[in-house]
C-alpha cells in the first residue's frame, strides 16, 4: 500500500484512482502549488508518489513567467498566450516541486491530447506521463500499471524486479527508463531501432499487453530466418488447401498471439506485399489466412524491431513510408 498525493483543481482523477486502485492511500488533494506544499510538510518523508494534473482553470499568478507582460505585448494573439499558460500550469508545479522535492516520483497527467507531453516531462525528470482520454476502463487498468511499475521500481531493489532487463545510472538510462514506462503498457504498437547487440530483443519484452499483463503470451519471431514463400503462411496462418502442400491448416503467429504480444524481430526482411497486409493489421484489427476469405480478429500488442534505417529503406522504395 503506498501515500499518493494527487495535484488538481478537479476531482475526476482522485475519483478514477481509488475506484481502480483501492489498496492504496490517497491523501486530500491539492488544488494548487501552495495547497501541495502544505500537504507535503505535513506528510514529509511519507508519500510515495506525487500525480499531477497538466491543466489548470485559474493558475496562481505567482508561478507564471515573470516576462508574462513583455511576452502579452509582443503577441499578436494574447488570449492564447494566457490560454496556454493556463494549460500547462502543472508543469510549472512540477518544476517548482522538483527543485524542492528532488526524490520524490511525480507523474504528470492531462486529459488533453493535444498538449505534447514527452519532452517536458524528460526535461523536468517526471518518472511518467499519460493520456487519459475517452475510456475510463481501458485507461485506468494502463494508469494502474504505470502506477506500480513507478512504485515497484521506487521501492525494490533491482534484484527484486520481475524480469530485470537494463540497470544503469547514466542520463540516458534514467530517459529509457521513463519512456518504457510510459509506452510499455500503452495500446501503440512500437518499433525499437538500434544496432546488433544492443538489446532490442530484452528491451521488446518490457512491452506487454494491457489487458493482459505480464501473464500474457509473448511470441517472439525473428523474420530474417523465413524463407519468402513461407512468410505469409506463417504470419498469419493457412487453410487446408490454399496451396500444393497445404494438406492441414495452421494457424500463424497472429493467431498464436492473441491477447499477447507478438514481436517481430528484423521487420526490414518483410517484403512489401506483407508489409500492407500488416498495416491492414494495424489499421483495422482483421486479418485473412492464406486461403481463407473469412477476416480474423487480431488482439495483439505489436512491437517490431530492425537494425536497418528505415528511412532509407523509404526513399529506396523498399519500406512503406505509412507503415
Amino acid at each position: 500500500m503506498a501515500s499518493i498525493l494527487i495535484i488538481d483543481d478537479e476531482d475526476n482523477y482522485l475519483e478514477l484512482c481509488k475506484r481502480f486502485m483501492p489498496e492504496h492511500t490517497f491523501l486530500p488533494p491539492a488544488r494548487n502549488y501552495r495547497e501541495a506544499q502544505a500537504l507535503l510538510r505535513r506528510h514529509r518523508g511519507r508519500v510515495d508518489l506525487v500525480m499531477l494534473d497538466v491543466h489548470f482553470n485559474i493558475p496562481e499568478d505567482d508561478l507564471l513567467p515573470r516576462d508574462k507582460q513583455a511576452l502579452l505585448e509582443g503577441a499578436a494573439a494574447p488570449e492564447r498566450v494566457i490560454e496556454r499558460l493556463r494549460r500547462t500550469q502543472g508543469l510549472r508545479i512540477l518544476d517548482q516541486l522538483r527543485k524542492d522535492y528532488p526524490d520524490l516520483p511525480m507523474m504528470v497527467m492531462t486529459s488533453r491530447d493535444d498538449l505534447p507531453l514527452e519532452a517536458d516531462a524528460e526535461r523536468l525528470n517526471a518518472e511518467d506521463y499519460t493520456y487519459l482520454l475517452d475510456d475510463d476502463y481501458l485507461d485506468a487498468r494502463s494508469l494502474k500499471l504505470q502506477v506500480d511499475g513507478i512504485l515497484a521500481s521506487t521501492t525494490r531493489a533491482p534484484s527484486e524486479v520481475d524480469e530485470p532487463f537494463y540497470w544503469g545510472s547514466t542520463p540516458s538510462m534514467h530517459k529509457l527508463r521513463r519512456r518504457l514506462s510510459v509506452l510499455a503498457r500503452g495500446r501503440l504498437p512500437i518499433i525499437i531501432q538500434g544496432a546488433t547487440g544492443t538489446g532490442k530483443s530484452l528491451l521488446a519484452r518490457e512491452f506487454i499487453h494491457p489487458r493482459s499483463g505480464r501473464s500474457g503470451r509473448f511470441v517472439p519471431v525473428d523474420l530474417s530466418t523465413i524463407p519468402n514463400d513461407l512468410m505469409a503462411a506463417h504470419l498469419f496462418g493457412v487453410v487446408k488447401g490454399a496451396y500444393t502442400g497445404a494438406t492441414t491448416s495452421r494457424e500463424g503467429v497472429l493467431e498464436r498471439a492473441h491477447g499477447g504480444t507478438l514481436f517481430l524481430d528484423e521487420i526490414g526482411n518483410l517484403g512489401l506485399e506483407l508489409q500492407k497486409a500488416l498495416l491492414l493489421v494495424l489499421q483495422d484489427g482483421t486479418y485473412r489466412p492464406v486461403g481463407s476469405v473469412k477476416e480474423r480478429v487480431a488482439d495483439i500488442k505489436l512491437v517490431v524491431a530492425t537494425n536497418e534505417n528505415l528511412a532509407a529503406m523509404v526513399r529506396d522504395g523498399k519500406f512503406r513510408e505509412d507503415l
